[in-house]
């Protein structure tokens, strides 16, 4: 990956972990206000990840790598 691809992954990581988390959480707990809130501003994160990344995917070898990274969420949803 160029320096840029590597900082996104960086970045969406990261995400990733706090979006397993509350993933988790809400499974505990389903009825909870503050994880529903949590979820709520997760998923305005990723959308604003959405131009980036479909630049990103532009590349096969960036795409690969972040297919790869994403089945750990498939997994926990």
């Amino acid at each position: 990956l160029n320096p840029e691809q590597q900082e996104f992954m960086h970045r969406y990581g990261k995400w990733m972990d706090d979006f397993t988390e509350v993933i988790r959480l809400q499974k505990k707990d389903p009825y909870n206000e503050e994880y529903k809130d949590m979820m709520d501003k997760m998923t305005l994160q990723a959308g604003a990840f959405k131009p980036e990344l479909a630049k990103h995917l532009e590349d096969k070898t960036f795409t690969l790598i972040y297919l790869e990274s994403i089945k750990r969420v498939k997994n926990e949803i």
